[in-house]
């Protein structure tokens, strides 16, 4: 399969990093931000952090190999899976916390 492009994976770490600028502001808007809600921003924005690091470690040779790609995938699952496991942890999803998940998720399932 071909190369990946770099700017192509760069901006998707842009949109990455632009959704927890909105999860925050999304989290603010009822002007209180729940334990739970703060436990699930803090995880997006640690694997955030991390996915950035992976990114930069894959393009750092100005080519993107399939492999590198492949890992990025999976560990954007591990993004979504525990975002999910953190809202769910209650079993109740409440109307904030699902926003959040649906604006991270919703970048993570576009196509590459």
């Amino acid at each position: 399969m071909a190369d990946y492009d770099v700017n192509r994976l760069l901006l998707r770490l842009q949109s990455l990093t632009d959704s927890m600028a909105e999860m925050i502001e999304v989290a603010m808007e009822d002007d209180q931000i729940s334990d739970e809600e703060k436990e699930l921003l803090l995880n997006v924005n640690s694997n955030i952090e991390k996915y950035a690091k992976r990114v930069i470690e894959s393009i750092e040779d100005g080519v993107i190999e399939e492999s590198e790609v492949q890992g990025l995938k999976e560990f954007e699952q591990v993004i979504k899976k525990e975002a999910e496991a953190i809202a769910k942890r209650d079993q109740v999803v409440t109307n904030d916390e699902l926003v959040l998940l649906e604006k991270v998720i919703s970048i993570l399932d576009s196509d590459w």
